[in-house]
């Protein structure tokens, strides 16, 4: 069960209270006004390639969410709060089990089980605080994300259930969206930088495992208003990495590249857009709930996409 909180995963908001004169150096920050709404769509592109008992097998999966954020109010250090409201979802998938189709701009389509988590964010939300300088600093209101998702779940009572309730708990913690969160904001650099200079941010991702990630960003140059950043680095699940499948349990051991090219509009500091790959390769090992272990070779190349649709 993926809910790509990538997926949750997503960005932020803002009208800046003045016009700013662009300066030669990218030293950009947030500025919102009480109110702000932007639209953003985030698309996860997977595809993972197994090889289980000499048989290959290939997966695929686009998730797709369209999300709103109102910038709600300050403090007095200037921090905002900012609603989250998912306006939509999406997923295709195709494996070796069959495939899954799934709009939720289509009302009429049944939720196939597999995805009613996924599904049952629509029309859900919660809140997050955002420095001025781009870092989310906390998020909240998700117990509340969380007992609405479990309310809408169209699954019995019993392991299956547990094992749902137990991977949703995991993602919707402060800690995973808040990291989520912080890799689809603007990484700013926090001192003025050059074209052609660099700086570098450690950070978490989870694209249904968990990894971490050590990303540089190089401002590469403008045109217009218009900052173009280009990204590389190295991403890799830490020990232990795993995923409950019910009585199953997935161990990954996980290592890879990733690298993309993000558009950022220096005036308000926000996203207009974004695309990045992440390659990895290595082994996931597959504990059975009768003592049967089986370790294959993994392959997954994962392609995020974000896009500010409104607000503009």
């Amino acid at each position: 069960m993926r809910l790509a909180v990538l997926s949750i995963s997503l960005a932020a908001l803002l009208t800046c209270f003045s016009q700013p004169t662009l300066a030669q150096n990218f030293a950009p920050h947030w500025r919102f006004a009480k109110g702000d709404v932007r639209t953003m769509r985030v698309k996860l592109e997977q595809t993972i390639d197994q090889t289980v008992r000499g048989r290959k097998q290939q997966i695929k999966q686009t998730i797709e969410e369209v999300l709103a954020f109102t910038a709600s109010g300050f403090d007095a250090q200037g921090n905002a709060t900012i609603s989250v409201r998912y306006e939509s979802v999406s997923l295709h998938s195709d494996s070796p089990t069959g495939t899954v189709n799934y709009d939720s701009t289509q009302p009429a389509q049944p939720v196939p089980p597999m995805i009613g988590a996924l599904a049952a964010l629509v029309g859900q939300g919660y809140e997050l605080r955002v420095s001025p300088d781009g870092r989310v600093i906390a998020v909240s209101g998700l117990e509340k994300l969380l007992a609405a998702i479990l309310a809408k779940l169209n699954v019995p009572d019993g392991p299956a259930r547990t094992a749902v309730e137990k991977t949703l708990r995991q993602e919707l913690n402060e800690q995973n969206l808040q990291s989520n969160l912080q890799n689809i904001f603007a990484p700013f650099p926090g001192v003025p930088v050059a074209v052609g200079e660099s700086w570098t941010r450690t950070g978490k991702l989870t694209l249904g495992i968990p990894l971490a990630t050590e990303s540089t960003y190089k401002f590469t140059g403008r045109q217009g208003q218009i900052a173009t950043i280009e990204v590389s680095g190295t991403c890799s699940a830490p020990p232990g990495a795993s995923v409950d499948l019910g009585p199953m349990k997935m161990i990954y051991e996980l290592h890879g590249q990733l690298h993309g090219l993000m558009e950022i509009v220096e005036q308000t500091g926000w996203t207009r857009h974004s695309q990045t790959t992440q390659t990895l390769t290595g082994s996931a090992t597959i504990r059975q709930p009768n003592g049967l272990v089986e370790t294959v070779p993994v392959t997954i190349e994962a392609r995020t996409q974000i896009e500010q649709t409104a607000g503009l």
